[in-house]
């Protein structure tokens, strides 16, 4: 049925979109670590501008896992039948 796959269609590319934000979350998380890392060993030249950093790629990373999160919901949606009950 045709009517059937394209909805699966949609749901895989958003699946696969949300595994794209979750690889940028995790980069995220690395370079915050890092800016961490060098605050911790004192080998900072600027410790400001490392905290502001660490904030800063938390923030990013918030935001991916956040998008990451959402298209997941849109392609479970997605994949429910129109006959089902909605999720509670």
């Amino acid at each position: 049925m045709g009517w059937f796959d394209k909805k699966s269609v949609k749901a895989d590319q958003w699946e696969a979109e949300a595994k794209e934000y979750d690889r940028e979350a995790r980069a995220e998380a690395s370079k915050a670590e890092g800016y961490r890392n060098s605050l911790k060993s004192g080998k900072s030249s600027d410790p400001g501008a490392d905290r502001y950093m660490i904030r800063e790629h938390q923030a990013n990373q918030w935001v991916a896992a956040k998008n990451a999160q959402t298209l997941r919901e849109f392609a479970k949606h997605e994949r429910r039948r129109w006959w089902a009950p909605p999720p509670k």
